[in-house]
């Protein structure tokens, strides 16, 4: 039994040991990548200072086609190992002057870009290979003279090109059909909340509210989450015969991937048609009118000739977007809405990007997914722009590269005034805290319970850590709680509450109330560095991290409880590997049969957890036992109180009452204190 006073009792120190940075690691890494040629665009990475656009032109929704597959020789001609031409003059009006394709690329690494033939590669891309397998993405072409374009390719590493026509425009001075109307871009359908689509299966997407029954098509991005192995999905008007073409290519279970389309639209809205069980997602942006639409010069593509490429970090002041962070672009010449495509390179993690108008409120919409950390994604997209231009948010830290091929006319969206620091960069959440936007929800400051405050370290920003300690002065054991380390999970500021008003007789409780004061003034996930504090456990980068370490080597705590939200659960952290529901052969003595007994108590999900090994990333506990051998933690993870907590959590997990969840704080609580007795 450990009697030390309130547990401050010197151990080894922690965060004397030099720590390579993130920074510095990615910044090797993407050094070696520019190398290997792997990345985006042509030779130029800098900024076009110009606009050079073509014709106002309206759409015209075909039949979906495949028109070329270098695999078969399917009317491709390689003109050299980086250039493909399609002739397309079989498949033309007279009067087209772009096409609307899907391109896809096949190969171990690299990127493609599509131009009029004869036209040489502009130093933008349409689409990005980082893995082995395939790619696509959307582009709008104008065709040459000879009514054919050509694919530009970074080298041999893209194998196969394959090219299948969607649309067509036309030049129209005032057209009523094929103009698009932007609509406050939002979510039609994610089958999370409803059900996996099975392979071979149809999933029809309805009108949105208010677009007339004739629109020809549906501006839409469409996130495609893979249950099974590789295969692809593509789209239709609903009703129609599934089309022998792709829009997308999956490489298997988990691998989220991501594509703008425009959809021809029946009455009946749209379908998608998957190959794989998957759950689909489909944002939509716009429609484009119908014949029964008043005539107007609103709405027109205009083309830029050649792509331009609006940012691209890696080599601008803009530099590096921090995730949670937003990155305004400007987008040049006039119009309503733009059109180009968003390439995230070296990503941190996984994460997302969305698009939206500079200045207006980011909607619940994603862009472009990445899986994991180094990746290079890249999507299209159609967004409003404001006379700041368009704003890209991250999720998580990468590079972000910004190309546009062109804009569709109209007034441009109106802003908030919000301001964008020098950067470019500005916190992503700030309408408030937990305490401020879910009502009952406590604040995190006042710890007038406490018998003792002390600073135990200083966040990114510069903000006090504090721990606060409730007890008697000499405890027969020591319990360190984190009440929040993510600052958009708002149900643990219910557990800080009952902690504080708890009448701890025998035990006495180290309390941090937040680990990340920053996260919590900006409803962040993230700490102001734009780092998952909760997976900083081996390298100890941050300053919130280092400090908990130091803190538990201090106090050596008989257990730690970590607090968390939306999912539900609880869990053990001990000795051994994974074995599910059964702590006590994983060496979880005591959070084990404590997780067991609040489960029973609460109802909420009991999950074993035992060791987790990664080569990227250790959690809180995790670092904390390479400071303190053998040392257990409990994870209690709470419903969530507020529909703005952990807004990205999929599926939505239940939100429950403020009474309820603060009933199963109390409860916890009390059995902390009953594992001791």
């Amino acid at each position: 039994m450990h009697r030390g006073g309130t547990g401050l009792v010197a151990r080894r120190s922690v965060g004397a040991a030099a720590h390579t940075s993130a920074g510095t690691a990615i910044g090797v890494v993407l050094a070696l990548v520019v190398a290997a040629g792997v990345l985006i665009g042509g030779p130029n990475p800098s900024v076009a200072a110009a606009d050079v656009v073509g014709p106002g032109l309206a759409y015209v929704p075909g039949v979906p086609s495949r028109i070329a597959d270098t695999r078969l020789g399917l009317r491709s001609q390689r003109l050299t190992d980086r250039q493909v031409r399609v002739d397309l003059g079989e498949w033309l009006a007279a009067d087209v002057d772009s096409v609307l394709v899907s391109l896809t690329v096949v190969g171990s690494r690299g990127w493609a870009v599509a131009t009029p033939a004869g036209a040489p590669a502009p130093g933008t891309s349409h689409v990005n290979l980082a893995d082995p397998g395939a790619a696509s993405g959307l582009a709008v072409v104008r065709v040459s003279d000879a009514r054919a374009i050509d694919v530009h390719t970074s080298g041999p590493a893209v194998r196969e090109v394959i090219v299948d026509l969607l649309g067509t425009f036309v030049a129209a001075e005032a057209p009523r059909a094929g103009r698009l109307v932007g609509l406050g871009p939002h979510r039609l359908i994610d089958t999370r909340d409803s059900g996996v689509v099975p392979a071979g299966g149809v999933l029809g997407v309805s009108l949105p509210a208010g677009v007339p029954s004739d629109a020809v098509a549906l501006a839409v991005n469409i996130t495609v989450i893979p249950h099974g192995p590789s295969g692809y999905v593509t789209a239709m008007a609903g009703g129609a015969p599934v089309p022998d073409t792709s829009l997308l290519n999956v490489g298997g279970t988990g691998r989220i991937r991501a594509t703008a389309a425009i959809v021809p639209a029946s009455g009946d809205g749209i379908a998608l048609y998957t190959t794989v069980a998957a759950d689909l997602i489909v944002d939509v942006s716009g429609y484009f009118t119908g014949p029964s639409a008043e005539a107007s010069a609103d709405g027109r593509f205009v083309p830029f000739d050649p792509g331009v490429r609006r940012v691209d970090t890696r080599y601008s002041d803009a530099g590096w977007v921090r995730a949670g962070s937003t990155l305004e672009v400007g987008t040049g010449a006039d119009g309503g809405m733009f059109f180009g495509t968003v390439t995230m390179v070296d990503t941190t993690e996984a994460g997302y990007v969305t698009l939206h108008a500079a200045g207006s409120p980011r909607p619940l919409a994603s862009t472009a997914n990445a899986n994991g950390p180094l990746e290079v994604v890249s999507n299209s997209a159609i967004v409003a722009m404001s006379e700041r231009g368009i704003a890209v948010f991250s999720s998580h830290g990468t590079h972000v590269v910004v190309d546009q091929y062109g804009v569709f006319t109209g007034a441009r969206a109106l802003t908030s005034g919000t301001a964008v620091s020098s950067s470019g960069a500005m916190p992503a959440d700030t309408t408030g805290r937990c305490d401020t936007i879910a009502e009952g929800v406590p604040p995190l400051e006042g710890a007038d319970e406490a018998r003792t405050v002390v600073r135990i370290g200083t966040s990114v920003d510069g903000r006090a850590i504090r721990a606060e300690y409730h007890g008697p002065p000499e405890p027969s054991q020591v319990v360190l709680i984190v009440g929040q380390v993510h600052g958009n999970e708002c149900a643990p500021l219910l557990f800080v509450d009952a902690v504080r008003r708890h009448r701890w007789r025998d035990v006495g409780v180290w309390l941090v109330p937040t680990l990340n004061p920053d996260g919590y003034a900006a409803l962040s996930r993230y700490n102001a560095a734009g780092v998952d504090l909760n997976k900083d456990g081996g390298t100890m980068s941050q300053p919130e991290t280092r400090a908990l370490m130091r803190f538990t080597a201090m106090v050596a705590p008989a257990m730690t409880v970590h607090v968390h939200s939306p999912n539900g659960q609880v869990a053990w952290y001990g000795s051994g590997r994974y074995v599910a529901n059964a702590p006590q052969r994983s060496g979880a003595g005591l959070t084990g049969p404590l997780a067991a007994r609040i489960a029973d108590a609460t109802g909420l999900s009991f999950t074993g957890a035992g060791e987790r090994v990664s080569s990227t990333a250790w959690f809180l506990w995790q670092g904390q036992r390479s400071v303190l051998a053998g040392h257990e933690a409990l994870l209690v993870e709470l419903y969530a109180v507020s529909a703005h907590e952990v807004p990205g959590a999929r599926p939505r997990p239940p939100t429950r009452s403020i009474a309820a969840v603060r009933d199963h704080c109390r409860a916890i609580v009390s059995l902390i204190e009953g594992s001791f007795a």
